[in-house]
């Protein structure tokens, strides 16, 4: 797969033991924080997050580490494949297949829990089919692990922890089953029919997860033209719901927003229409990526989904790196790679180039742009650009104030559309909804709370019923089923 060659070679051999610990203590440690049962068929379950540290552990940031645990113990197994390929003693050969057999070992127990649901084209697609269908109505968390956050294209396998952390979230917090489906596939047409074949004909919700940009547009627009099911791109609309709703409040301590993205991948541009569609001037919008500003008539490093934003933003029509978008804005939103060697960090001499107390939200994970390095402690992040002169600060994180966290919407948007009012897909304005109805729930605004707590006990009964009332009003008496319309 593109980028893990590269990588592989860089990576350290933990046989001795993993950033300062044995790698099975760690390994213990994650499966400790794991263990909550999500709805074996027929079993009683009993899901809880209790706090922000737990929810940190088998979300953001905890899960990022143990998928660089897996991540490592995947490619070691390899290289000593290979290495053992190339050693004439069959003793010391069967030595080193047998080490790295056991990291294969150790990489999959860490990686298939009861949540998690392998498929590959070799898979016994019958045995699967009928174990989703034993589950019953379900949300389908599904990867392809290429784009797994701060690590990039790793792998289904390596990537399966954040869907275990997602699978755990929605069963937690919305009270519904979740199941994930990691596949061995990355070619949207084949990943569609996968799906097609082991999935339900109808009924809960998909979610499509960390699927890079810009073939999860194709599989989100290709699988909803086939299915009856909801299809939810959480990269794209579940960071847009609550970006959208921290920026609701936020208005109330900056008044217009002036917006600049730092990346233009399925995140960014899902959050630019979002915000689009809730009242945001698309004309003032600014948007980079690796290549410069985005503007009309730009041909390289385009895709579709880029040249259809490019005709709404920016109408100065500004060229050239990304810091060119900074001047006159309000927000910044951070989306860039959050990978150690491709990041660019956002500094408190980037506040200068905006508006005066402008509002600064850096999603890139688990390492938002505001980190000096990848190690920095986010709460000296978080002070240093209040004190720089930010009206507020916000970053995905779990473990710092103004978390822009999509756990503040996916469960709860699934629980709307999969098991309320029985959606057969989702539309942008269901989101605007979702957004409304978070931001409503938090009161007065500060600089170190415009956005409620990502475990606020009255987040996903309030944005549920409010997303199910939208999509049976949309609906509007329509049988359910009657046609299918792209979602989004």
């Amino acid at each position: 797969m593109p980028g893990r060659a590269s990588f592989r070679a860089s990576a350290p051999c933990i046989a001795g033991g993993y950033q300062g610990g044995s790698t099975m203590e760690f390994v213990d440690t994650y499966l400790n924080a794991i263990h909550y049962p999500c709805y074996p068929a027929g079993d009683a379950r009993s899901v809880r997050i209790p706090s922000l540290k737990v929810l940190a552990e088998v979300y953001t940031p905890g899960v990022g580490f143990i998928c660089n645990v897996i991540k490592h113990l995947l490619w070691e197994s390899i290289d000593l494949r290979l290495f053992a390929a190339d050693i004439a003693d069959d003793r010391a050969r069967q030595s080193v297949l047998f080490r790295a057999n056991a990291l294969y070992s150790l990489a999959k127990a860490l990686s298939h829990t009861n949540l998690i649901i392998p498929v590959g084209r070799s898979s016994n697609l019958h045995a699967i089919r009928d174990k989703i269908a034993a589950i019953g109505k379900a949300v389908y968390i599904i990867t392809d692990g290429t784009a797994i956050p701060g690590l990039g294209d790793i792998g289904p396998q390596a990537g399966a922890p954040v869907m275990t952390g997602k699978a755990i979230l929605i069963s937690g917090l919305a009270d519904i089953p979740a199941i994930s489906l990691i596949l061995d596939e990355t070619a949207p047409d084949k990943v569609v029919d996968l799906l097609t074949r082991i999935l339900p004909e109808r009924g809960g919700s998909i979610n499509l997860e960390d699927l890079s940009s810009p073939h999860s547009f194709e599989v989100e627009r290709k699988l909803q033209e086939c299915i009856d099911i909801p299809v939810f791109d959480d990269d794209q609309w579940g960071t847009g719901i609550v970006v959208a709703a921290a920026l609701i409040n936020g208005a109330k301590l900056l008044g217009e927003l002036v917006v600049h993205f730092q990346g233009a991948g399925a995140g960014a541009i899902g959050v630019a229409l979002i915000l689009i569609a809730a009242g945001v001037n698309p004309g003032t919008m600014q948007m980079a990526d690796s290549r410069g500003l985005l503007h009309a008539g730009r041909t390289f490093g385009m895709n579709e989904e880029k040249r259809q934003l490019a005709a709404m933003i920016n109408a100065e029509g500004r060229t050239g790196d990304w810091e060119n978008g900074l001047r006159g804005a309000d927000i910044y939103i951070g989306l860039s790679a959050a990978e150690a060697d491709r990041r660019t960090s956002f500094t408190p001499k980037h506040l200068l180039m905006m508006n005066d107390r402008p509002g600064i939200i850096s999603l890139a994970n688990p390492a938002p742009e505001i980190l000096a390095t990848v190690d920095e402690d986010i709460c000296m992040a978080y002070e240093r650009f209040l004190d720089s002169g930010a009206a507020f600060v916000c970053t995905g994180r779990s473990d710092a104030p103004n978390g822009v966290n999509n756990v503040l919407g996916f469960p709860a948007i699934h629980k709307a559309g999969g098991f309320l009012a029985n959606a057969t897909s989702y539309q942008r304005s269901d989101s605007v909804v979702a957004a409304r109805a978070i931001a409503s729930l938090l009161g007065e605004c500060t600089a170190n709370r415009i956005i409620v707590d990502p475990l606020d006990p009255r987040v996903v009964p309030v944005v549920s019923e409010a997303g199910a009332a939208a999509i049976r009003e949309r609906r509007g008496g329509q049988p359910r089923g009657s046609g299918r319309s792209a979602a989004h």
